[in-house]
């Protein structure tokens, strides 16, 4: 069995290993060795990063008793130098410290159990047995966090047989029995894990809550990050907010504000432009009325049009037949071409025969009722042709 090293110093970024085994891994070259600082996935936790011999590590992973480095090509040579990731050993290190202040604080501000944790590359999370949280509940626990990261306490590790765990108050039960690891934060909290961690709490920098949200089983899930994640969050929304500021030529402050006024500005203008739009409608449907073409004793509209929003052409052909006697051929040309079929309901032809007669002539695809058909189609260029020869198909069944 691989010797941990990352137990004992997970501060450790370079040191010497003795190749012992040599496998493959999806593909992919791997090496063990005797013993290791490189940390595996696991525990919610991803794995270390880093070179061999100056062969960068892609991965790392348990497999049974042994751990996997596997690596971008083949390590030469028995004895490697290893160098781990420094920037994403530390961020894990203060992401899973800073998961364990988080989850115990829920506990002491609102009683809820961390019951499973997520640390991503981006975004950390966890799950508490509670329906919701509110925003001052939010507050709380984040001040109470933050707190415990101030007072810089320290983390501490005991290894003990799981027969004396007792004599630690665990914030969970752990999931493994024999030889345990158990990380303290000096009187604070104590659980069973296997991360790595920071050796006092005011490394962690600081923990921000970004969001959370009801997941199924009656759950809350927290979306969190700590330290230089948490920082680069702050300078990402704080640029994002400067922006604003300057663009509405207002203060930071301001700017909520400013922003309500144009929303609300927006609400109204965007009626107004409705009500003008239908106006414009109404004026453009009794035109395309007037220019209906008279054969027999139906009404035929047809009509191709440019660039036009496809939900306008359906609203006018949907008012012309309310009317008697209509048959409707729209074409649309533009990024997104359309036709759209309709018919009066005191009219008998079928507009499903119809467009199953071009429907490979332009490559359409789309359905409807034998009354009302609408689909997109690719070749714009015979767009004109298809409606001349379904008004040929109508001319012999009127």
């Amino acid at each position: 069995m691989v010797k941990k090293l990352y137990y004992n110093d997970s501060y450790k970024l370079e040191f010497n290993a003795e190749i012992c085994k040599r496998e493959m891994y999806n593909d992919k070259y791997a090496v063990v060795f005797k013993e290791t600082y490189f940390y595996p996935t696991s525990g919610g936790q991803l794995h270390d990063t880093g070179f061999i011999n100056g062969i960068k590590v892609l991965e790392v992973v348990q497999v049974e008793d042994d751990i996997f480095h596997i690596t971008e090509q083949e390590v030469i040579g028995d004895n490697v130098e290893c160098v781990i990731n420094k920037e994403r050993r530390f961020d894990f290190m203060q992401q899973h410290t800073g998961q364990h202040i988080l989850s115990e604080s829920i506990v002491k501000v609102c009683g809820y159990e961390t019951l499973s944790c997520h640390l991503g590359e981006e975004i950390c999370t966890i799950d508490i047995n509670a329906k919701m949280l509110s925003d001052d509940d939010i507050k709380k626990i984040e001040l109470f966090a933050n707190d415990i990261i101030y007072k810089n306490l320290y983390v501490k590790v005991h290894d003990v047989q799981d027969v004396d765990i007792g004599k630690f108050p665990l914030r969970k039960a752990p999931k493994f029995a024999g030889l345990l690891r158990i990380i303290e934060i000096d009187q604070f909290d104590f659980c069973a894990c296997g991360g790595t961690h920071v050796k006092t709490t005011g490394e962690v920098g600081i923990i921000k809550i970004r969001k959370r949200e009801s997941v199924k089983g009656n759950l809350t899930r927290i979306e969190f990050l700590c330290g230089g994640r948490a920082l680069v969050d702050y300078q990402s929304k704080n640029d994002i907010l400067s922006g604003l500021a300057n663009l509405f030529t207002t203060t930071e402050t301001e700017v909520t504000d400013k922003v309500k006024k144009i929303v609300e500005s927006n609400k109204l203008f965007s009626k107004q432009l409705d009500f003008y739009r239908t106006e414009f409608l109404k004026f453009e449907i009794v035109k395309l009325a007037d220019e209906a073409i008279i054969d027999n004793q139906y009404r035929i509209i047809k009509k191709t049009f440019k660039d036009r929003d496809i939900n306008e052409i359906r609203i006018i052909a949907q008012k012309l037949i309310e009317y008697d006697n209509y048959i409707i051929l729209f074409g649309n040309l533009g990024s997104s071409s359309n036709i759209l079929f309709a018919r009066s309901k005191n009219v008998s032809i079928n507009m499903q025969q119809l467009f199953n007669s071009i429907s490979g002539m332009i490559e359409a695809k789309g359905g409807g009722k034998p009354d009302f058909i609408q689909a997109g189609l690719k070749n714009q260029n015979k767009l004109e042709e298809a409606l001349n020869f379904v008004m040929r198909l109508i001319d012999t069944k009127c």
